[in-house]
């Protein structure tokens, strides 16, 4: 028995094969490491001076090996510093873009000791340049791909905790992914038009979500399972993209799985998108075109991987330092840190009946607009705000009825949903609140605390 693993841990260490799926994953990496550093070195962020150096050697290095030059050197580089940068100056001193992206940290400390460099990189081209000059064949594609396993342990923790937090009622009973749909999104009107699809999605979702997390913990760990795991991890994290946004966690772990993925499968994708040279070659003259093509396209392709970070940084350029943000209120409900977001569905009482207001349709802006999801998202200290604008717009658009909105309101506090109005009584005509609201109200707090 220990012969055999002795013997299946000695053929894992030695297994070689294509680098290119490493290739993939080095370049995804780094680009977003070149996001990353562009927020600490701009000067409207408030870190130490310290911070900015080590960002802006990140940034240089980044560079380097995002094109691959000097892969193994810049890659380390660009490991150290940005490991340093997330510890001391993220963890420690609290800078927000610092603090995120665990698995970026750790997932570039592995590629800094894997050969991906001899794939889709300056070094390839300098090393089959080379090899053309002496008459000799270039060198294989291939190295040790031995640094699939830290990688696939690194996700399969994420994976499995992320699964074990989600074990609880409420987040089977599909309250946790309402809560993270109204944070998102902005409107809980849609429970209230379509109450049965949206629950049975969110159950399924969470059900879904939940079984994938698993699956890819275990099936991470199992050579014969792991090339299957890209196509769910995929669905999986653009899932939780659409969801939560986070797109640097997202397209860090995405950037994972070129690596984990069938070497050979990365590598005859590659050569059909690009196919070999054939012997022998073209002349210099006809060569010319094709390779200036060529650059352009990879020029173009840098300049689209970096354009987002890089507009978002002209936009803040000519903004005044900031200072640190004081300690701001943020409810806390099911362990998930979101913004006080109420809950809240109105309905107008016509003879005894409940009759759904689609409170959007009530105002004059569009609720698509950018600048009406700040309304749209209604936190408790909007709330009467809120409600008196919609019993005023009611009153005006029917002048000779009578006005009887009832609402269906909860907000988050202390971890919990408050309920804070439940239809019984007219919130365009309300009477003096019951000791029960009184106390609902003044415990709940309306406003966020200083």
């Amino acid at each position: 028995m220990i012969a055999r693993l002795s013997g299946w841990l000695h053929d894992q260490l030695e297994l070689r094969g294509s680098t290119r799926g490493l290739a993939v994953t080095r370049i995804m990496l780094t680009g977003v490491v070149l996001y990353r550093a562009l927020s600490p070195i701009h000067p409207a962020d408030v870190v130490a001076p310290q911070a900015k150096l080590l960002a802006l050697v990140v940034l240089i290095a980044g560079v380097f090996a995002f094109v691959g030059y000097r892969t193994r050197l810049f890659t380390a580089l660009v490991a150290a510093a940005y490991f340093v940068l997330h510890i001391k100056y993220g963890f420690i001193d609290g800078a927000y873009m610092l603090s995120r992206g665990v698995q970026l940290s750790q997932a570039l400390i592995v590629l800094a000791l894997t050969p991906s460099g001899r794939s889709l990189s300056v070094d390839r081209w300098l090393a089959v340049r080379r090899a053309r000059r002496q008459g000799v064949s270039p060198p294989p594609e291939d190295g040790p791909l031995w640094g699939v396993w830290p990688l696939a342990i690194m996700l399969s923790c994420m994976y499995f905790w992320a699964g074990y937090d989600k074990l609880d009622a409420a987040w089977f009973a599909g309250e946790r992914i309402d809560r993270l749909w109204i944070s998102s999104y902005g409107s809980s009107d849609a429970f209230a038009r379509y109450p049965g699809l949206l629950r049975l999605g969110s159950i399924v979702s969470a059900y879904a979500v939940t079984g994938l997390e698993l699956l890819l913990a275990v099936g991470l760990l199992i050579p014969r399972l792991r090339p299957y795991a890209p196509i769910p991890g995929l669905l999986l994290h653009l899932s939780i993209w659409l969801l939560l946004g986070v797109w640097p966690f997202t397209i860090t772990c995405i950037a994972c799985y070129p690596a984990i993925a069938s070497p050979g499968a990365v590598h005859r994708f590659f050569d059909q998108l690009i196919p070999p040279p054939r012997e022998p070659s073209a002349s210099a003259a006809a060569r010319g075109p094709r390779v200036l093509a060529r650059a352009l396209g990879l020029a173009l392709f840098a300049a689209w991987c970096v354009q987002a970070p890089a507009r978002r940084w002209l936009e803040r350029a000519g903004s005044r330092p900031s200072e640190p943000a004081l300690p701001t209120w943020r409810a806390k409900i099911f362990d998930t840190d979101s913004p006080p977001v109420c809950d809240l569905r109105y309905y107008r009482r016509v003879h005894g009946e409940d009759r759904f207001v689609r409170r959007w349709r009530r105002f004059p802006y569009d609720p698509r607009d950018a600048a009406s999801l700040r309304e749209r998202r209604v936190n408790r200290a909007r709330l009467e705000r809120h409600t008196k604008a919609l019993c005023d717009d009611m009153r005006a658009r029917h002048k000779r009825a009578k006005i009887d909105i009832r609402g269906d309101i909860r907000c988050p506090q202390g971890g919990e949903w408050i309920q804070v109005e439940d239809r019984s009584e007219n919130l365009c005509a309300p009477r003096r609140p019951t000791s029960r609201r009184a106390a609902t109200r003044d415990g709940g707090g309306d406003a966020p605390a200083p």
